[in-house]
């Protein structure tokens, strides 16, 4: 399934709290690489998760877990895309910074 990324800022000084969640102790560093990943990468970039997985030793599994921590702490939050019948075709995300 594509997933679509959304920056979100919710700050007025972005570049000065950009990485603030590198120094958040609740998350792993598996959920802070990820994080990372996709702050940094080009804003028309779609991923999936089986994407990710690809980019890395970690399993689909765990990047699916990296996800979920964000959205637990705030970090993310996303909202499924259906098409005209329905069906879920993609998921938005938005990152905040």
């Amino acid at each position: 399934m594509k997933i679509i990324a959304d920056r979100i800022t919710k700050d007025t000084d972005a570049n000065s709290i950009k990485h603030y969640y590198l120094l958040d102790d609740r998350i792993s560093w598996k959920a802070k690489g990820i994080m990372y990943f996709l702050l940094n990468a080009d804003d028309d970039y779609d991923y999936s998760i089986q994407d990710l997985a690809q980019r890395s030793s970690d399993g689909r599994e765990k990047v699916s877990s990296g996800i979920r921590e964000l959205k637990q702490y705030g970090y993310m939050e996303s909202k499924y895309i259906r098409n005209e019948r329905g069906v879920m075709v993609a998921v938005r995300i938005h990152e905040y910074l």
